[in-house]
């Protein structure tokens, strides 16, 4: 198993297709992709609706929330504790991961129902009030409960996941493994300059330059 493949289990799920999956937990994205394997009733009518944020879109939620035009956000600048600010859906200084997320149910379900599934898997409400919001943990802790193998979240080399560019960018450990390997200043951050420079090391390992960082590039990469 690896994070890549809770990520393609995840993509059916999304709301309107644009929710960032790939920055969940991966305990996290590992219960989800599990409760919806695991229910019907979770793969007919429920759908992810706000999934990992970036800085910048937290802020924007923020400033829009005390301009009196959007829904109760979180300060960005707001310190939960060492390595966790803001909200626990903002990808975190801490490890490179969003330990929340939002869901939305689709036609006649009640959240207890979706409740009774998710508890199962240690997806637990932490917000009074708001059923839709669901961690794996806090920053003291992973909830006791389902946890995928140590190699999808907790090696002593970061794990494979799809590098590409996007909004909001790609960060972690696995992209500066990767912009070591291809000379790339190593900010761990999957941005132009590191896909380029990820271009530039395909080319001349016979690989398709396009600048994504998918398995045949991984496995050419630990080869070096």
């Amino acid at each position: 198993m690896r994070h890549a493949d809770l990520v393609a289990a995840l993509e059916p799920y999304r709301d309107d297709g644009d929710e960032d999956v790939e920055h969940l937990h991966p305990v996290l994205a590992f219960r989800l992709a599990g409760a919806f394997w695991a229910s019907q009733l979770m793969r007919d009518h429920v759908r992810i609706e706000s999934g990992a944020r970036s800085v910048e879109a937290q802020t924007h939620l923020f400033a829009k929330w005390r301009e009196g035009r959007g829904n109760l956000a979180a300060d960005p600048r707001r310190v939960i504790a060492p390595g966790f600010v803001g909200s626990y859906h903002m990808i975190q200084p801490a490890d490179g991961w969003a330990w929340a997320c939002d869901l939305t149910r689709i036609g006649p379900v009640s959240w207890s129902q979706v409740h009774e599934v998710l508890d199962a898997w240690s997806l637990l409400r932490t917000v009074p009030g708001e059923d839709w919001h669901i961690q794996h943990g806090r920053h003291t802790g992973i909830f006791g409960g389902p946890m995928p193998p140590e190699s999808v979240w907790k090696a002593d080399t970061a794990p494979y996941r799809l590098l590409r560019l996007r909004r909001p960018r790609i960060r972690g450990d696995y992209v500066r493994w990767v912009q070591a390997r291809v000379g790339a200043v190593p900010d761990g951050i999957y941005g132009p300059a590191t896909a380029d420079a990820v271009a530039d090391w395909q080319a001349t390992h016979g690989l398709t330059a396009d600048g994504v960082v998918g398995p045949l590039t991984h496995e050419a990469l630990k080869e070096g």
